[in-house]
């Protein structure tokens, strides 16, 4: 059956149905397994990616290349890091847990695929990422793909979802794991490509919404290498490329400050690092994303736990600039 569009979301899966594609992120039943897929209309496998935990943490991500302040440690046992620009990140990580608390460790930094912590009296130890990070993936319109188990699912019917009254899915894949999603948002193709106001009329928190609004099918080199669909909720990607693999759900917010934008579901290599997560309850994707409007800076990308704060820099009719992550200036082009 055709997925009506929209986005449907549970608890171990997202679904989001725009122009000739589904993409499916899951999770498998023995938390061991991530899975991206990306199907046509007829729900016929066009791309797939398939992980093992391991890899460079988002959460060692959220950690890097700031000045610590202060670390709180909660009744949980995990451990709030509050750094001097005022964004905030909860982790666990026993190996360090009492210089944390004692004040005696500044910073994190990322050097040769591997974590490096910092301390106040100049020296440092280093924590070598996982090597348990497994990425299979393959994609179709390329001929792309690091392994032939992943191969051998293209073209193929790997699932059958069977619509409830346009409100809900059960998914049921080949491998007998069945899920079950509620839609959390429904849309036409025509609520894809809204009226693109300028800053002057709508305000540069509206237009950073409805500028991102869209459907991309991306191309390199004349080669379909996957899907971008940004609804007024989520962000979502499916690409496979030679140097390049990215798969994520997000939510995100804007505001006239700039964009939060908050990953649920996240599969990446790209250069030397790796990474592969998923929230525990991705139901909590459904939830209005809240944010704290101090942690804007036009000079700073902040973290606030899995939230990342994209900073207005500058404005025109045609073009906002956002002080992304690593020093890198996002674009975001009015459309035409």
């Amino acid at each position: 059956m055709t997925v009506p569009y929209g986005v449907y979301i549970g608890k171990d899966i997202e679904v989001v149905s725009a122009g000739q594609f589904v993409i499916v992120y899951r999770r498998y039943p023995d938390n061991q397994k991530l899975e991206a897929l990306l199907f046509n209309r007829e729900l016929e496998c066009v791309g797939i990616c398939r992980t093992m935990p391991g890899g460079i943490k988002q959460i060692v991500l959220d950690l890097l290349d700031k000045d610590i302040s202060s670390v709180v440690k909660q009744q949980d046992d995990t451990l709030t890091i509050i750094f001097e620009d005022k964004s905030e990140s909860t982790i666990v990580w026993s190996d360090i847990e009492n210089d944390l608390l004692n004040g005696k460790i500044k910073r994190f930094s990322l050097r040769d695929n591997s974590t490096v912590v910092h301390y106040a009296d100049g020296s440092e130890r280093r924590f070598p990422a996982s090597e348990g990070a497994d990425f299979k993936y393959a994609l179709l319109a390329n001929d792309f793909a690091n392994d032939g188990e992943m191969k051998d699912l293209l073209g193929k019917q790997m699932l059958t979802i069977d619509v409830d009254g346009n409100k809900a899915l059960q998914i049921m894949f080949n491998d007998n794991v069945s899920y079950a999603a509620e839609m959390h948002e429904s849309f036409t193709m025509e609520d894809l490509m809204p009226p693109c106001p300028l800053p002057g009329e709508a305000g540069v928190g509206k237009c950073l919404q409805l500028w991102s609004v869209g459907y991309t099918e991306m191309t390199s080199e004349d080669r379909f290498d996957g899907l971008q669909v940004n609804t007024g909720k989520h962000m979502y990607i499916f690409q496979i490329t030679q140097d390049l693999v990215y798969c994520r759900a997000a939510r995100y917010m804007t505001c006239d400050k700039g964009v939060v934008f908050d990953q649920n579901f996240r599969q990446q290599i790209y250069l030397q690092s790796s990474d592969t997560s998923m929230i525990e309850d991705n139901r909590k994707a459904m939830d209005e994303l809240n944010y704290d409007e101090s942690l804007f800076n036009p000079d700073v990308c902040a973290w606030n736990n899995n939230s990342v704060y994209w900073s207005v820099s500058s404005v025109s009719d045609t073009l906002i600039k956002l002080h992304g992550c690593s020093g890198a200036t996002y674009e975001w082009w009015k459309p035409r």
